[in-house]
């Protein structure tokens, strides 16, 4: 099966067989299509739901100013919910990261039965500087002439050249893929109000209970990342009672399209240690 699963807040793509459900959420500024190198493998024997964070991708843009990292969650977990999914890993890069956190401590507290793992890319877990781009979406007049007036192509690849090590890397799909948030007449109500609440309420509490996440947890970074910088990948290493860190040398703040292959193979076998663990996954 393939293709987006039903009406609701949230645009969600399902593939994949029937198998231990996987969650996907996307950064700042982006879509689904972040995930698009992993896909095909993980679907042979997993469950994909590639969800669109509200306000990105093909996700509806209400005007409701509720575009917290919190209220991001809070959706997921809706959307978790409508799905009834259980034994699910929560897969997030970035801000997707954020809220894959927020996700997973209500659903380790209120409903652990939904929850098995988490799998983490170069996300934003702890106070730091906010990326430049995030700064200049957050001024009110400067945030949106960038972003109604610079082309998406050239929005997309100054994010690019931001986020990878090794610029040669960097592909016309990849431009085109990353600008799809900025073009067609897309509202980019969603990006601007994202931008100006994107650190959460109480962040600093929220770092505290950390360590009630006692489940298995993959981090993935590139130790040049000078977006979500390496250091906080090591501090949720140490924050989480069950966590592993894969720190890739010379790569940027996106593992998944700077070292694709690499970040796959650790993917998969933190996925089959987790059905050693519990016995894999089940969709009903």
């Amino acid at each position: 099966m393939t293709g987006p699963d039903g009406p609701g807040p949230l645009h969600v793509e399902v593939t994949g067989k029937s198998g231990r459900p996987l969650v996907f959420l996307h950064g700042f500024a982006a879509s689904s299509f972040t995930w698009r190198k992993w896909v095909p493998d993980l679907a042979r024997d997993h469950r994909l739901y590639l969800m669109d964070l509200k306000g990105f991708g093909s996700s509806p843009v209400p005007r409701d100013g509720l575009y917290a990292p919190q209220d991001h969650a809070d959706l997921v977990l809706q959307a978790i919910r409508d799905r009834d999914l259980r034994d699910a890993v929560l897969v997030g890069h970035s801000l997707g990261g954020t809220v894959a956190l927020l996700t997973a401590l209500h659903l380790f507290r209120e409903e652990p039965e939904r929850l098995a793992g988490l799998v983490i890319v170069s996300g934003a877990a702890f106070p730091q500087r906010l990326p430049l781009g995030v700064l200049l979406a957050r001024l009110p007049l400067l945030g949106w002439l960038g972003t109604h007036l610079i082309p998406g192509r050239i929005i997309a690849l100054a994010v690019l050249l931001r986020a990878c090590h090794d610029w040669s890397g960097i592909t016309r799909e990849q431009v085109e893929g990353y600008s799809r948030p900025f073009r067609g007449g897309r509202d980019r109500y969603g990006i601007l109000r994202t931008a100006r609440q994107i650190l959460p309420r109480d962040l600093a509490k929220l770092t505290e209970r950390y360590p009630e996440l006692r489940v298995p947890a993959l981090l993935i970074w590139g130790s040049e990342d000078r977006i979500v910088p390496a250091w906080v990948g090591s501090r949720l290493e140490e924050a989480l009672p069950d966590a592993r860190l894969l720190l890739l040398k010379e790569c940027g703040h996106v593992p998944p399209e700077e070292y694709p292959d690499e970040t796959l193979a650790a993917v998969r076998e933190f996925l089959e240690g987790l059905s050693r663990i519990t016995g894999g996954g089940r969709v009903p």
